[in-house]
């Protein structure tokens, strides 16, 4: 659906379902936002992740920190630049 929804569920989803990446090092707070945004499917099947706002409206705090971390860890696909040859 956007950006943001891909982020979360390709990153977190993604990396925790491979057991891809080590959160040992990652603060209490850090996890807890990871856990905290709900997602859901729109009308066509498309994920649709929890707006920053709603989740500020229901945990009473932001995801910033989780954010951060998942676009570390985000790859943006590679554009086709086939047309420059």
């Amino acid at each position: 659906l956007n950006l943001r929804s891909e982020i979360w569920w390709d990153v977190a989803r993604g990396l925790s379902k491979d057991q891809a990446w080590d959160l040992t090092g990652v603060g209490e707070s850090t996890l807890a936002e990871l856990a905290a945004p709900r997602w859901r499917e729109d009308k066509t099947g498309r994920i649709v992740i929890e707006s920053k706002d709603d989740i500020r409206k229901r945990i009473g705090r932001s995801t910033d920190n989780a954010d951060a971390l998942l676009l570390a860890f985000y790859q943006s696909p590679q554009p086709n630049l086939r047309w420059l040859s």
